[in-house]
């Protein structure tokens, strides 16, 4: 298991999911993350509220840095006792404990998922179209035909875990397209 030090953060992450690209200084952020892992070293296997603490202050992170992304997966591991995790921008989701050597059918799945998993079930954005390294977002115009606009960087952006996630951009026609989730309840 590799410790990881984030760019720009005085923080660490024992194991994380992201896709496969390296860069030359080694250093990873959060915007290519996909799942979260919070790990106590200690054989106590309950989680405090300190080890949620973290676990949300990383999930935080990703919302902040994927600023259209839905939902963060995350785990806890605890000794031998796992917890599944799913954060959308309302709230959090726990599968609740269980013992990766006593129930391996759950451990095992689990893992593979995250690892298999579409963009679209691992909650990041498939209404923003990447392409020759730029964003872009299609609508639907007057015509009842479609436009391709192109996105420039985000100018405002949410931060917080339970938001709307809301995200500005400057459109290259120099217009703003505000985007943001519309099913917190």
């Amino acid at each position: 298991m590799t410790t990881h030090q984030f760019k720009d953060r005085n923080e660490q992450m024992d194991l994380l999911y992201q896709p496969a690209m390296k860069k030359a200084d080694e250093t990873f952020c959060y915007e290519h993350v996909l799942v979260v892992r919070g790990q106590k070293k200690s054989r106590d296997t309950s989680i405090s509220k300190a080890d949620l603490l973290q676990l949300t202050c990383h999930v935080r992170s990703v919302f902040a840095d994927q600023p259209t992304r839905r939902f963060v997966h995350a785990f806890t591991l605890c000794a031998s006792v796992m917890g599944l995790w799913v954060f959308d921008r309302s709230r959090s989701y726990n599968s609740g404990p269980f013992d990766i050597y006593k129930e391996p059918e759950k451990f095992a799945p689990a893992l593979v998922g995250y690892a298999t998993t579409d963009d679209d079930a691992m909650g990041l954005d498939t209404f923003i179209e990447l392409k020759d390294g730029s964003r872009y977002i299609t609508l639907d115009d007057a015509n009842g035909g479609e436009s391709k606009v192109r996105l420039t960087s985000p100018m405002m952006r949410q931060k917080g875990v339970v938001r709307r996630g809301t995200t500005c951009f400057m459109t290259r026609s120099k217009y703003v397209a505000k985007l943001s989730i519309v099913d917190i309840e």
